[in-house]
């Protein structure tokens, strides 16, 4: 004899916790769900900054997938403990592409950078082709006053798109990896 549906187990999508959250009667137990819901660490300053806007992906990429736990209870304990777990690690993420945001743009279009240093007294300084014959007067020996110069190069032409093609192909969107991370707490099911 088959079960009728009030026998049928019922696992909800994020859509339906997201809309109950909305409904009068049900607010009070389904506000306690979600990614809303997740506790970042005080010293995850790029995360908790970027809050907003992941809550956005979490809810775009899996509103109509089913939790995969047979309780919100779990479930959301599940979606802590995931959290907890990367946290850190997209937090170093979001930190590093910030201090080399430049750095790695520069990289990406293939220039190179020559750093040549002399120090604080102008003394002589040689450049990387420094010759044999290293006397005050030859091309390769310079006298200098500035400390730390930087010489910067940046190449056009052969070699620019590869260089450039090359980079996007590398570059990480953190935010959809960081939201990729949570596939696991979702059935993968898809209706015919």
């Amino acid at each position: 004899m088959p079960f009728s549906d009030a026998y049928a187990p019922w696992l909800p999508t994020l859509q339906d916790i997201e809309v109950r959250k909305d409904d009068p009667e049900l607010a009070d137990y389904y506000q306690r769900f979600g990614f809303d819901n997740l506790e970042i660490p005080d010293d995850c300053a790029h995360v908790i900054a970027r809050k907003d806007r992941l809550k956005e992906l979490f809810n775009e990429r899996y509103a109509f997938r089913m939790i995969n736990q047979e309780t919100l209870e779990r479930w959301q304990i599940r979606l802590q403990t995931k959290l907890d777990r990367i946290v850190r690690v997209y937090e170093r993420a979001y930190a590093l592409y910030e201090k080399y945001d430049t750095e790695m743009m520069d990289d990406m279009l293939g220039g190179e950078k020559i750093t040549r240093d002399t120090s604080a007294d102008g003394s002589q300084v040689n450049t990387p082709d420094y010759a044999t014959n290293a006397s005050e007067n030859y091309a390769d020996n310079r006298s200098r006053s500035k400390v730390n110069e930087t010489i910067t190069t940046i190449r056009t032409g052969d070699g620019l798109v590869d260089s450039v093609n090359e980079g996007f192909r590398k570059w990480t969107d953190i935010d959809q990896s960081f939201i990729s991370e949570f596939e696991d707490n979702f059935l993968n099911i898809f209706w015919y």
